[in-house]
């Protein structure tokens, strides 16, 4: 009977634990993209980043491998810091909030800055990203 009692309380325990998480505000997210050198931005240009699969038209670019690409939610309680291979790839899977923004940034030596900042959607967990930067 003891024994009984105790299997109850510990299913309960474990569907509770499993439940509460489900039902509150953060999410797993999943990030991917690419860090390329925009070779032909058009003077004046500065770096950017375009939530997308594929290069946009017309822009002609080369993988930036070592490159850092940092991301957080809005209140900044959810860090996550991708870094680009040599075919110029990156991502992660992740937690972060969902009713709150995702910030992502690079900051690479010798490119200018780039900032994206974009909603999160709850029905959505794939995120796909292409970096832009342009040399100084």
């Amino acid at each position: 009977m003891k024994k009984r009692i105790l299997e109850f309380f510990l299913g309960l325990m474990l569907l509770t634990s499993l439940v509460i998480p489900a039902g509150g505000c953060t999410g797993y997210l999943d990030f991917a993209g690419y860090v390329y050198e925009w070779t032909n931005a058009p003077p004046g240009s500065t770096s950017r980043i375009v939530e997308t699969e594929e290069i946009p038209e017309g822009y002609q670019v080369k993988p930036l491998a070592g490159v850092t690409v940092d991301a957080n939610d809005e209140d900044q309680s959810h860090p996550f810091t991708m870094v680009s291979n040599a075919e110029g790839k990156f991502h992660q899977g992740l937690t972060v909030e969902l009713q709150e923004d995702v910030i992502v940034k690079v900051n690479h030596p010798g490119y200018s800055r780039a900032t994206l900042q974009f909603d999160v959607h709850k029905e959505r967990y794939f995120y796909s990203l292409i970096v832009l930067l342009v040399p100084e």
